[in-house]
């Protein structure tokens, strides 16, 4: 969790690893077993494998499913590798800006600094034009620096943004973050021509905005299957199209 526009970095949960001292003595307590695997890649180097439990053979301790871990018919063992959640409850306050919820293939590769990190940096990065686009070139930032890192394991995450992340980013022009955002469009604005600018005028006493417009699909199912790119040539690109055609 981060607040105060990410200079205050929480961490809300225990990583159930099977290197975490505290599954370990679990694990070994019920039965289990801990492992690592060991590939040479040369005479001198070798690739060391992350911790497994056995019987399973995960890199994580707590799971849903995995029925060949749990299930006795299948050598497993219902308390090696368990369900039981770990549950942490606080109140939002504020000054509170979003969460991160990531699964392991984020953070084998990025510690939470970095995670907030990436999703400030698409904050000065990106031309997003709500919250929401916001928060999806914030995952897509945690995602690519992920696999740029080489993470071999599944990389998903999810971002719950709070009104001070909206704010910071779009609405209080206190905020710096804020400020640069709204510069931005008024620099975008005056870049126009003079007709441009005049439908842009009647556009905006209309309650529709031209400036920085992009269409990003509600379903996967209508999305194109390369990633969106929001560089600002792209998007000056997409603007002129839309104004040629009008």
């Amino acid at each position: 969790m981060y607040r105060e526009h990410g200079n205050r970095v929480y961490t809300l949960t225990r990583d159930h690893k099977p290197a975490d001292e505290l599954e370990q003595k679990r694990i070994l307590a019920a039965g289990g077993e801990i492992y690592q695997t060991a590939a040479p890649v040369s005479k001198s180097e070798v690739i060391i494998g992350p911790y497994r439990v056995l019987p399973g053979r995960l890199s994580v301790s707590r799971t849903f499913g995995d029925v060949e871990a749990k299930v006795e018919k299948y050598g497993g063992n219902p308390k090696v590798v368990v369900p039981t959640p770990e549950i942490k409850s606080f109140k939002i306050s504020k000054d509170h800006d979003f969460l991160i919820m990531g699964c392991d293939g984020i953070f084998d590769k990025l510690n939470n600094k970095e995670a907030v990190q990436c999703v400030w940096d698409s904050v000065r990065d990106s031309l997003a034009l709500n919250i929401h686009h916001q928060c999806g070139v914030g995952i897509e930032t945690i995602l690519k620096n992920s696999l740029m890192r080489r993470s071999l394991d599944n990389v998903t995450a999810l971002i719950i943004a709070f009104e001070s992340f909206n704010e910071a980013v779009f609405g209080n022009e206190k905020s710096e973050l804020g400020t640069r955002a709204i510069k931005i469009v008024r620099t975008r604005t005056a870049d126009l021509s003079s007709s441009q600018r005049s439908q842009e005028k009647t556009r905006n006493s209309e309650g529709t905005k031209i400036v920085l417009k992009r269409s990003i699909p509600s379903s996967t199912k209508s999305a194109p299957r390369k990633h969106f790119d929001f560089s600002k040539a792209n998007v000056e690109m997409m603007e002129k199209k839309a104004l040629n055609k009008q």
